[in-house]
């Protein structure tokens, strides 16, 4: 079963694309209307100041064509139009990172058996990190065993003894000692689910 994250953030991404979508076409449809609901005259208003300017100022023929230069008003609207844009493309790629996200860690649910949003609690309540520096764990800064991080997925040995996958780590993660008898990693006793769990944490690390 997944997890409750992992079944609410892929409709979150979903809701922040649609909101972001739906934000972004009534600011183009709001600045089209105004645009297009002023006078002719108040259009070129810049315009026509700029030339009475050039006529004052230089006292000269007015050119053939004069850039219309755009207004205090309308460069702060542009600015906003802008700042809005990129704070709603920041959310839309954010949501598509979660639901990503969450889609990687159902499936690697899936491979182990287990949830690994249940894993933090299992962890600190047998002391892996008190030996462990742990990914995402608070207070796991041991420095007794391996660093836990993202390259775990991708080691090929489990401690030095183990090739690396799903069904040796719930083993190593029940009863170290009975496989290494030497190891300082002890033999937690947990349940199968709980190292399942724990598994599943371990190897959706990033």
């Amino acid at each position: 079963m997944r997890s409750a994250s992992a079944r609410v953030l892929p409709w979150a991404g979903c809701a922040g694309a649609f909101l972001g979508g739906f934000a972004l076409g009534v600011i183009g449809r709001w600045l089209v209307g105004r645009w297009r609901s002023r006078p002719a005259s108040r259009r070129a208003l810049t315009t026509v100041e700029t030339a009475r300017a050039l006529v004052l100022s230089r006292e000269r023929l007015l050119p053939a064509a004069i850039v219309p230069v755009p207004s205090a008003t309308s460069l702060r609207r542009a600015l906003l139009v802008a700042a809005m844009a990129i704070v709603v493309a920041a959310a839309l790629m954010a949501g598509a990172w979660a639901y990503r996200d969450s889609e990687r860690r159902h499936a690697i649910d899936v491979a182990t058996g287990g949830v690994g949003g249940r894993a933090i609690p299992i962890m600190r309540a047998n002391g892996c990190a008190a030996c462990h520096t742990i990914a995402g764990v608070p207070g796991a800064r041991g420095l007794v065993g391996p660093r836990l991080d993202a390259t775990l997925s991708s080691r090929i040995y489990l401690a030095g003894v183990l090739p690396n996958n799903t069904e040796n780590m719930v083993r190593w993660l029940r009863s170290a000692r009975a496989i290494a008898p030497h190891t300082a990693m002890p033999s937690t006793g947990i349940s199968e689910q709980e190292a399942r769990d724990v598994a599943a944490y371990l190897y959706a690390l990033r």
